[in-house]
């Protein structure tokens, strides 16, 4: 449960908000600058503005993409491939 942490810290930011955000100047604004996040244009380019025209959203996180990929991968239910294993969710075999 540990490693999961690092997802909590997450945040989906729609296209409405970031566009405000961006165009108030404020702290936020000036970390997505830093971050080189501020060209709405350049983050659909690279697929982490995402979603329909006029409806994207943004995920930040303190987890890069690829290893809260990771993360989520490895944070499956419980009782996921149990059946498989031969066994019932919590370990116990039938």
């Amino acid at each position: 449960m540990v490693g999961i942490i690092p997802a909590l810290t997450a945040v989906v930011i729609d296209e409405k908000d970031l566009q405000r955000a961006l165009t108030m100047g404020k702290q936020f604004a000036d970390l997505m600058g830093r971050e080189g996040l501020s060209d709405t244009s350049k983050l659909r380019e690279l697929g982490v503005l995402r979603g329909e025209p006029g409806a994207h959203r943004l995920l930040l996180s303190l987890a890069g993409p690829a290893r809260l990929e990771r993360l989520l991968a490895a944070a499956r239910p419980v009782g996921v491939g149990c059946q498989a294993a031969g066994r019932q969710p919590g370990g116990r075999r039938p």
